[in-house]
C-alpha cells in the first residue's frame, strides 16, 4: 500500500511536471466578449510622461498667450506715444498760430493806429494849422499896408499879435511834431534826475508876455528834498503845455499855481491849478482825445487839443500818470505822478 501511494505521488509530480513544462508554450485568446472584464494596468513611467506632456501643452499655450499680450501692449503703447506726439505737434502749432494771430492784430492795431495818426495829421494840416498862419498873414499885411498912418501904439500892438500868433505857431508845430514822432515809436525817453525849479523857471520865463497880458498871478512852490526822474525835455514840454492851456483858459486878473510836492513811496506829485472857466463832465471825458479845434475857452481860445494828448503821451512814456479835475465856472487843476527815483527799466542819465 505505502509502494502504491509512492507510486501515485510520483506519477502525479510528473503530470504536474509535464503540464507545466507544456503551459510555457502555450498561447492563450482572449474572447471579445470577455475584454470588458479584463482589469487593465498602466505603468507608473506612462503616468510620469503624459503629466510632462499636459505641462509643457499648457506651458507653451500660457507662452504663446503672454506674447501675444506683450505685442498688444507694444502696440497700445506705440499708438499712445504716437498719440502724444500728435497732440504735443498740434499743441505746438497751436502756439504758434495764436502767437502768428497775436502779432497779426498788434500789427493790425499798429496799422490803425499809423492811419489815425496820418487822417490827424492831415487834418491839423488842412485846418486847424491854416488859422494861425492867415492871421500872421492878415496882421502883416495891414501892417505893411497901413504902415505910413500906425501910430506907435497901434504898430506895437499889432507887432505884439503877429508876435504871439508867432509863437502859439511855432509851439503847435514843435507839438505836431513830436507827437508824430511819438506816434511812430521813435521817442525814447532818456530819464535823469530832473531840475524842477530851473524848468519851472523857464517856462515862466517864456509865458511872462502872456501873462502880463492878463494880469494873472503866477505861483510856483519847489521844496528842497523832493526829487523827480524824467526826460528834461519832455516833462518842459509838459509843463509849457499844460502853463499854456491854464493862461488861455484863465480869467483877467486870475492865478495860476505850480506845485511839486510827495506823492508817497516812490513817487512825486507836479500839480498845474488855476482858477479859469473850468471844463464839464462832458468834456472831461474826452479831454485827452483829438478832436480838432472842438476844444476851445472862448473866439480867442481855440486850440486843437494836441497839447494836452502829447502830455498825457509823454507822462506815461516817463513811467508815471496824469489825471485832472475840473469844475465849471471854478478851474481846473492837473496832477502829474512822477517817479522819484530811478526804476530798474529806466537808462539814467547823470545830470
Amino acid at each position: 500500500y505505502n509502494d502504491s501511494l509512492q507510486r501515485q505521488s510520483e506519477s502525479f509530480n510528473e503530470l504536474l511536471n509535464n503540464e507545466i513544462a507544456s503551459s510555457k508554450d502555450t498561447v492563450y485568446v482572449e474572447a471579445e466578449g470577455d475584454r470588458s472584464q479584463v482589469s487593465r494596468t498602466v505603468p507608473l513611467a506612462d503616468w510620469r510622461h503624459f503629466a510632462i506632456l499636459i505641462l509643457a501643452l499648457a506651458l507653451a499655450l500660457s507662452w504663446w498667450k503672454w506674447r501675444n499680450q506683450q505685442n498688444t501692449i507694444r502696440n497700445l503703447q506705440e499708438e499712445v506715444i504716437n498719440v502724444r506726439n500728435i497732440r504735443q505737434e498740434l499743441e505746438q502749432q497751436k502756439d504758434e498760430l495764436q502767437h502768428l494771430n497775436l502779432k497779426l492784430t498788434q500789427t493790425e492795431k499798429e496799422q490803425r493806429k499809423s492811419s489815425q495818426a496820418k487822417d490827424k495829421i492831415f487834418s491839423i494840416l488842412a485846418h486847424d494849422l491854416r488859422s494861425p498862419v492867415n492871421s500872421i498873414t492878415g496882421l502883416l499885411n495891414l501892417l505893411s499896408t497901413k504902415m505910413p498912418s500906425i501910430g506907435d501904439i497901434e504898430l506895437r500892438n499889432l507887432v505884439r499879435d503877429v508876435s504871439n500868433a508867432t509863437d502859439r505857431l511855432v509851439h503847435f508845430l514843435d507839438d505836431l511834431l513830436k507827437w508824430s514822432m511819438s506816434q511812430m515809436g521813435r521817442l525814447e525817453p532818456e530819464i535823469e534826475k530832473v531840475d524842477f525849479k530851473k524848468i519851472v523857471q523857464e517856462n515862466y520865463d517864456l509865458a511872462k508876455p502872456r501873462l502880463k497880458e492878463k494880469n494873472i498871478h503866477f505861483r510856483a512852490t519847489v521844496p528842497e528834498g523832493v526829487d523827480v526822474y524824467a526826460d528834461s525835455n519832455m516833462l518842459r514840454l509838459i509843463l509849457r503845455n499844460l502853463i499854456s492851456n491854464s493862461i488861455k483858459f484863465t480869467r483877467q486878473d486870475g492865478y495860476i499855481a505850480v506845485s511839486l510836492k510827495p506823492g508817497g513811496t516812490g513817487y512825486s506829485i507836479i500839480q498845474v491849478s488855476d482858477d479859469g472857466i473850468g471844463m464839464s463832465e462832458e468834456k472831461l471825458r474826452g479831454l485827452f482825445e483829438f478832436k480838432g479845434s472842438g476844444i476851445n475857452g472862448g473866439v480867442k481860445n481855440e486850440g486843437t487839443g494836441l497839447g494836452l494828448l502829447l502830455c498825457k503821451e509823454f507822462v506815461e512814456l516817463n513811467g508815471g500818470e496824469i489825471e485832472v479835475t475840473s469844475r465849471l465856472g471854478e478851474g481846473t487843476a492837473f496832477s502829474i505822478r512822477l517817479p522819484n527815483y530811478p526804476t530798474e527799466n529806466e537808462t539814467i542819465q547823470t545830470s
